[in-house]
C-alpha cells in the first residue's frame, strides 16, 4: 500500500518589518538599531520641536547613523508614524536579555557578560566623557540575535503600561547613556523618573507584532 500525503496549503511563515528582528517565543519584532532622523540642519532645540511633525523627518534604522533624542510622547508618535509602536518595558528587556520572561543575560552582548569598552559608556571612570556614537559603532554591544546598542549610547524610552494616581502615563527608560560611568544592565528600570515631556539624552526603538503570510 502506498500512502499519499496531500498538503492542505503552505505553512504560515512569520516575518518582521524591515530593520527589525523577531524575538523567539515573544511574538513580536524589535528594531535592530536606535531610530535615527535626518535633521542635520537643525539645532537640538529645533529638532525637538520638529519631531512633533514626524512627516517632515526622514527616519532611518540602520548602522552608521546618529540616533535621535526625543520626549517619550514624541517617541510614541514617531513609532506610530512608522506603523509600529513604542516597545513595552518587558519587550525591551526580553530582547536585551535574550529570554522571554524572567531570567536571561545580564548584558546585551554576545556572551551576556560585560567587558570595559563593549558599549558606549564613559569608561574607565576617570576618562573624559564618551561622546554619542553612531549606531552599531560598538560591535561587541550586540546581542546574539543582532540587536545593537541596547546598552549605552542613548537611554531608550519604553512603555511600562502603568499610570500614576491621576491616570497619566508613567514612563520608563532603559539601557543607560554614553555619559554614564557604570554599565547599565538589561534589568535596570527607571519607571516614573521623568514626565512624558522630558527631553535629554534619551532615544528609542520601536516594536511590532510578528506578522504571518
Amino acid at each position: 500500500m502506498v500512502l499519499v500525503l496531500l498538503s492542505c496549503g503552505s505553512p504560515l511563515l512569520s516575518r518582521c518589518p524591515s530593520g527589525m528582528t523577531a524575538i523567539a517565543g515573544g511574538g513580536y519584532c524589535i528594531h535592530r538599531y536606535e531610530v535615527c532622523g535626518e535633521m542635520k540642519t537643525f539645532t537640538l532645540e529645533q529638532g525637538a520641536r520638529l519631531l512633533d511633525e514626524p512627516e517632515r523627518v526622514a527616519f532611518a534604522v540602520e548602522a552608521g547613523c546618529t540616533p535621535i533624542q526625543a520626549t517619550w510622547s514624541q517617541a510614541q508618535a514617531v513609532c506610530a508614524h512608522l506603523g509600529h509602536r513604542l516597545c513595552s518595558s518587558q519587550e525591551w528587556e526580553d530582547a536585551c536579555d535574550g529570554h522571554v520572561g524572567p531570567g536571561g543575560a545580564q548584558y546585551p552582548t554576545a556572551t551576556g557578560a560585560y567587558t570595559t569598552g563593549d558599549c558606549a559608556f564613559t569608561e574607565p571612570r576617570h576618562a573624559p566623557r564618551e561622546p554619542l556614537s553612531l549606531t552599531g559603532a560598538h560591535p561587541a554591544c550586540t546581542t546574539p540575535t543582532g540587536i545593537a546598542d541596547l546598552a549605552g549610547n542613548l537611554w531608550e524610552w519604553t512603555d511600562p503600561g502603568m499610570q500614576d494616581a491621576s491616570g497619566a502615563p508613567l514612563v520608563d527608560k532603559r539601557g543607560g547613556a554614553h555619559y554614564g560611568r557604570d554599565p547599565v544592565g538589561c534589568a535596570y528600570r527607571s519607571v516614573g523618573s521623568h514626565a512624558p515631556s522630558f527631553y535629554a539624552s534619551t532615544g528609542f526603538r520601536c516594536c511590532a507584532s510578528l506578522s504571518t503570510w
